[in-house]
């Protein structure tokens, strides 16, 4: 007899916008996934709008995990980028006409309730951040203790180089780092089970139009509303870098946490500089190194993804979304 393969408890932690949209869509149809809440905060909009993306994308798609609303601000009280509306639009959904939402979030605090649920369920709850650190690090802040009771941290963030990725907001600095890197620096810095899917991985992983034209013909409402929403999104990458398509960001991250073996790691010590022209990095020290400098000194191993098998991780998106038809 066949075993099932055990589900991941997750609770997805995200800026929602048009990518974040696309992995809450697979991780609501993953089989391997039950979605125990989702946490939300700025980045790609202001966290008022990715709190009421959220909702409306529950409501819709019959999402029934409950919504908790996180931070507007990082932890030194500032949003060092505005929103990006030139890539996931005025709205957060690439500007696909009036949302409207029933729904209200809970009265918890995103890092209550993240620091109580990995308290209650000690060894079992994955959580996947998409967006910047910020409620995970005030949850860490809040209780330390989750550091050993989390199952695993995956975190779509940063870049190390790997393939001349380095960043995409500046030369070595990737979005939701640089949108607070006390935050990232800090739980780069927790002894917790830690995997980061950084630009090295998610910009070999490339979804072109004809994908999304044959996700609009396959995949029923959920396949016609992530066309709709990625041509905002699509339409940036091609004035931009003149590509047919878009990056796959944190999709990946979701697959990782379903199929880590599509993914090749390198385990290593992770720094985050907070301020000047490499506000943001993710510098990876690879291997356990015993360095003299005070700032490497008792740093925890962390895993970080550095190839890829993109056709893999399409097909397993693809496959996911045919199950929501």
């Amino acid at each position: 007899m066949i075993q099932a393969a055990p589900v991941l408890d997750v609770i997805f932690d995200t800026d929602l916008g048009v990518d974040d949209a696309m992995a809450l869509l697979y991780l609501h149809g993953s089989p391997s996934v039950r979605l125990r809440g989702i946490c939300t905060g700025v980045g790609n909009a202001p966290v008022e709008l990715t709190t009421r993306n959220t909702l409306y994308m529950g409501e819709r798609f019959g999402i029934d995990a409950p919504v908790y609303v996180g931070e507007g601000v990082g932890l030194d009280g500032t949003n060092p980028l505005p929103p990006p509306a030139l890539i996931h639009g005025q709205d957060g959904l690439g500007n696909i006409g009036p949302v409207v939402k029933r729904r209200q979030p809970e009265s918890q605090h995103a890092a209550d309730y993240i620091a109580e649920t990995v308290m209650a369920n000690p060894g079992k709850i994955t959580v996947i951040t998409v967006g910047r650190l910020t409620n995970l690090a005030l949850a860490l802040r809040r209780e330390p203790s989750i550091a050993r009771a989390v199952k695993q941290v995956i975190i779509m963030g940063g870049a190390t180089g790997r393939h001349g990725h380095s960043g995409n907001v500046s030369p070595v600095a990737e979005a939701n780092v640089f949108g607070d890197p006390i935050a990232a620096d800090e739980v780069f810095g927790a002894p917790m089970p830690l995997t980061l899917v950084g630009l090295d991985v998610t910009q070999q992983v490339f979804m072109t139009d004809d994908d999304f034209d044959s996700l609009r013909r396959t995949a029923g409402e959920v396949g016609e509303f992530i066309y709709q929403i990625s041509r905002v999104y699509t339409g940036f990458h091609r004035e931009w870098r003149g590509l047919n398509g878009c990056y796959v960001h944190d999709s990946s991250a979701a697959i990782y946490a379903v199929k880590p073996t599509l993914f090749d790691t390198v385990r290593g010590q992770i720094r985050v500089p907070t301020t000047g022209a490499g506000a943001g990095q993710t510098i990876l020290s690879e291997g356990e190194q015993d360095w003299f400098v005070s700032a490497w000194q008792d740093r925890p191993l962390v895993d970080v993804c550095v190839d890829v098998d993109r056709e893999a991780v399409l097909d397993e998106y693809r496959t996911v979304m045919a199950r929501l038809v």
